[in-house]
């Protein structure tokens, strides 16, 4: 005889997954709670299990076809990595969010939910691919790692735009510091994957490691055929890459400013003109990137 006890089970399994839901997405999200418990900023495993109840990918803004750069990643990423295409579901996903956030209007970072209930889940998946849970060999895990925390370093300004307080990255970038520097020669076609991992470590670091990235940019954009800070910017439009987010950042890592914690409305977010952002040595076009140093 089934007892009333099982009967309860389900329903009550169920009502404490919503009520996980509505605390996740009440008007208390942008405090201390949101950062999944304290685990992104010490890129750990998250505490508790994400919620069952989150919104399907198909309910944002439907998305065309990938770009080239993308494209290629994909396929190089399907041979390659056959038994990491989790990691791969967390860059369509922030992609996915990547396109829905160009597309609404500016009032959507008042809108907390929509941070809680998107962004969150990618970021609860970044942190559950953490420590030994990517199973890959030396050099194949310097790279997966890399991926991995250059996502969640993706979703670092968002986050801040989104008035989410506390959104540290110097440990992040650290550790993304240190897989890139160990994987210099093993990324093989994914070279523009590893130039998105650099920018987006170098928008988040500090002090020498900001320089470090900033002349790893510099350097390896130039390898790649794209000697102009510009035309490196160009291609990170092509990747995972938010304007009014990663633009301003992308050019203080150029001009040599430490703004690991800018303000939005300071950095120019929403004009979309380049004008803004000069490349001083332009002058003296052998010389396409000043001398960085803090």
């Amino acid at each position: 005889m089934v007892s009333l006890i099982q009967l309860l089970i389900p329903a009550l399994e169920i009502s404490i997954d919503k009520l996980t839901l509505i605390y996740l997405t009440s008007n208390n999200a942008h405090d201390d709670r949101s950062d999944i418990t304290g685990s992104s900023v010490e890129d750990v495993h998250p505490r508790f299990p994400a919620p069952l109840f989150i919104p399907n990918l198909e309910t944002l803004q439907p998305c065309p076809a990938i770009s080239p750069h993308q494209d290629h990643i994909l396929a190089v990423w399907l041979v390659r990595f056959t038994n990491n295409i989790d990691l791969l579901s967390v860059m369509n996903h922030l992609q996915r969010v990547n396109y829905h956030l160009h597309h609404e209007d500016r009032k959507i970072f008042h809108d907390g939910d929509f941070a809680t209930a998107y962004i969150f889940p990618a970021i609860h998946q970044c942190l559950s691919l953490s420590g030994d849970a990517i199973q890959a060999d030396e050099q194949d895990t310097n790279t997966l790692q890399s991926v991995r925390i250059s996502c969640l370093l993706y979703t670092a300004e968002i986050r801040r735009l989104f008035g989410i307080n506390g959104v540290a990255a110097k440990l992040h970038t650290q550790k993304l510091k240190f897989y890139l520097e160990n994987s210099t020669h093993d990324w093989g076609e994914l070279g523009m994957l590893r130039l998105w991992c650099l920018a987006m470590g170098g928008m988040e670091s500090e002090g020498a490691d900001r320089a470090w990235f900033a002349a790893e940019v510099a350097r390896e954009g130039a390898e790649m055929g794209y000697p102009m800070w510009h035309d490196l910017e160009a291609q990170m439009e092509e990747m995972i890459w938010f304007t009014d987010a990663h633009r301003p950042k992308f050019w203080s890592l150029y001009h040599g400013f430490d703004d690991t914690i800018p303000d939005p409305e300071c950095l120019g977010i929403g004009n979309d003109s380049q004008d803004q952002y000069p490349e001083p040595d332009q002058a003296n076009p052998g010389v396409p990137y000043p001398f960085i140093g803090w």
